[in-house]
């Protein structure tokens, strides 16, 4: 997935979004935040959950092995 902000993605203010990861076995996959400097390779039943800013504008690494199962939501404001 491209880095994007979600607060551009929706016809309004969103002030979190959130992942919900349900894949056991992948490779690959990771969510990144590059103006963080931040790569997180997440679990099956984490979540992640980040401001909608552009600050913490974020993307997904090609999953290289097995299928990326997750549950995104958004939180408005």
């Amino acid at each position: 997935i491209d880095e994007h902000d979600d607060s551009a993605n929706a016809k309004s203010s969103v002030k979190w979004g959130a992942v919900v990861y349900l894949s056991r076995e992948i490779v690959g996959g990771e969510i990144y935040y590059n103006k963080l400097d931040i790569a997180h390779s997440p679990k099956a039943g984490q979540l992640i959950l980040h401001p909608g800013t552009e600050e913490y504008s974020h993307g997904v690494k090609p999953v290289t092995s097995g299928i990326r199962y997750s549950m995104p939501s958004f939180i408005f404001n």
